[in-house]
This record gives structure tokens, sequence and C-alpha cells, in this order.
């Protein structure tokens, strides 16, 4: 795990390393990026291929962004809050990496 001056992008990088190593490990395709603010109301978002795509030659990394902003905004005033959240979050879009709808979280509870 690399060391961030961010934190929030700390918060997404020791969230990152929580996840199990047998889903980790598929995510070496996956850009991570953190912005300021979404082109949208988003607080994060999955853009790329589902599963089955993952280890076509040449393929184009999948992204996921994690927008600062309106996760700072939302819950930036409890630290605990915000980490708690910011967990949620990268669950949230791994999920989707691994081709999880949202239809399909709100199922599980985990939405």
């Amino acid at each position: 795990m690399d060391v961030s001056s961010d934190p929030f992008e700390a918060l997404v990088l020791e969230a990152l390393a929580e996840i199990p190593d047998e889903f980790r490990r598929h995510l070496d395709n996956v850009a991570i990026v953190i912005e300021d603010e979404p082109p949208a109301p988003w607080l994060g978002v999955y853009q790329g291929y589902t599963t089955r795509y993952r280890d076509l030659p040449g393929k184009r990394p999948d992204v996921i962004r994690f927008f600062r902003g309106p996760m700072l905004r939302s819950y930036g005033h409890d630290p605990e809050l915000l980490a708690r959240e910011v967990r949620r979050l990268v669950r949230h879009e791994v999920a989707h990496h691994f081709g999880i709808s949202d239809a399909r979280l709100i199922e599980l509870d985990r939405y």
C-alpha cells in the first residue's frame, strides 16, 4: 500500500487494502482515481467491463473514480464516519467491478 499525504486518498488506500486477497488480486487492471468533484451527483463511479472481459488482451484498464468533495461535505465533519463511508464506497464500487449491480447490492442490503 502506498502512503499518501492526502488524508482522503489514504482512507481510500486503507479501504482497498482491507479487501480480501482473493478479490484484490483481480483489481490489478483497475485504475483508482481520486478527483475533487464529480460530473454528476456521485460519490464514486465504476467505469469499465464486468468480470467476463477482465482478461482480454489489450483491454484498457477499468477505472474506479472516487470524488473527494462530496464525501468531505457529507461526512467530513466526523473522521470516523468519513472512514466508514469511504470503506463502504470502496466496497460498493469494487462490487461493480465484479459485475454486481446496484439492484443486487440493494437486495443484499449492501447499497
